[in-house]
């Protein structure tokens, strides 16, 4: 009798025991399931937010001191009315950056159109770094990797001969990463990574490209490096003075950036040509990129979302958490 008694004694602790821990199994996955829901919310509620700034904004230059760049200051104090979790967020400008799928239609190497703005700023890229390949070559390259197929190409022999064989896609670009892939004749892997990436003083294609942008550069918000590429003027003293009275002048919020301002500017320092100019800079943007972090707790749920503003509305594409 003492051993049974002693056998259901051990018995029940083991269930009492097993029970606590399922228990305590379901009470983490609550506090998780809640965590991700209540999540979810928040960027949901910032990504709500992102939306209505960015339709306020919708007439005009979109620029530096536009409602949609107070973003961050709005998460802070709409999360101030949160009974839970806390919501941060970012809107950045896809037009501020160059679109490299515009190069699909880059065939004619036109030196006023998207090919010649993007040589200039991989020359500009290449001697600031000293780097030693080819700027032509290397663009040459790009606009293969994104051009349709006409015929058989004979840039795309070299890839097929890889170690691991690549068929080059020809179609536009669904990653930047993609670049990493192209094969920079005269130089090696080293260099296009440097490119890509850049060093800890000059930014690499990473941060002045973009597989989003439509439309043209918006010159209110670009990186002065794609400032500079613009104009087609071989006088780098006048390119640096165009591009300090761009900044000088943007950065001032009593100062227009509606119309076409920047041709005045450029028409101060005496650019050569204004072409590019106008063929290249407009003054809004169609693109964003929207960045929202919800802090749950010690949870942390983080979201991208494209935003694509047209006319009266906002759509919302290419989301990853």
């Amino acid at each position: 009798m003492l051993i049974l008694v002693l056998v259901v004694i051990a018995g029940m602790a083991f269930l009492g025991l097993e029970a606590v821990r399922m228990a305590r199994m379901d009470l983490s996955s609550s506090a998780t399931l809640r965590s991700k829901v209540v999540g979810a919310g928040l960027v949901d509620a910032g990504f709500a937010l992102a939306r209505d700034l960015l339709l306020q904004d919708e007439g005009g230059g979109d620029g530096p001191y536009d409602v949609w760049n107070y973003l961050p200051a709005k998460c802070e104090r709409m999360s101030t009315f949160f009974t839970t979790g806390w919501v941060t967020g970012i809107i950045e400008d896809e037009n501020s950056r160059f679109g490299v799928n515009n190069l699909v239609t880059a065939g004619d190497k036109n030196p006023e159109g998207v090919y010649g703005f993007f040589l200039r700023l991989v020359e500009t890229l290449v001697k600031r770094m000293g780097l030693s390949g080819n700027p032509r070559a290397y663009v040459d390259e790009v606009c293969n990797w994104v051009a349709p197929v006409k015929g058989k190409n004979p840039l795309d022999a070299k890839y097929l001969a890889q170690a691991v064989p690549l068929v080059v896609p020809h179609r536009r670009m669904r990653s930047l990463e993609e670049l990493l892939l192209i094969q920079w004749p005269g130089s090696g892997r080293k260099d296009v990574e440097t490119l890509f990436y850049g060093t800890e003083t000059i930014p690499g294609l990473r941060d002045l490209l973009s597989i989003h942008a439509r439309g043209p550069l918006n010159i209110n918000t670009a990186h002065p490096l794609l400032v500079f590429a613009v104009p087609l003027d071989a006088n780098e003293g006048t390119k640096n003075r165009f591009v300090e009275r761009v900044i000088d002048y943007r950065n001032n919020p009593l100062n227009s950036l509606d119309w076409r301002w920047f041709e005045k500017t450029a028409e101060q320092v005496k650019l050569e040509k204004t072409t590019s100019l106008r063929n290249l800079c407009g003054i809004t943007s169609t693109t964003f990129r929207v960045s929202v972090t919800a802090t749950t707790g010690l949870d942390r749920h983080h979201a991208v979302a494209v935003f694509e503003r047209r006319p009266g509305q906002i759509t919302r594409s290419q989301i990853a958490y």
